[in-house]
């Protein structure tokens, strides 16, 4: 778990620095993720 938090934290600046689009396509899909995550567990 501390690799892939340290290999998305190191990531995370050089999306930034590469591309914003990408950088806010990541964020959005992890919200998204995060919002259908515990959405299905309610559901389910």
């Amino acid at each position: 778990m501390d690799t892939l938090f340290d290999l998305l934290k190191a990531l995370e600046p050089v999306l930034l620095g590469t591309t914003g689009d990408m950088s806010v396509r990541f964020t959005g899909v992890s919200t998204d993720t995060r919002t259908v995550q515990p959405g299905n567990v309610f559901i389910a």
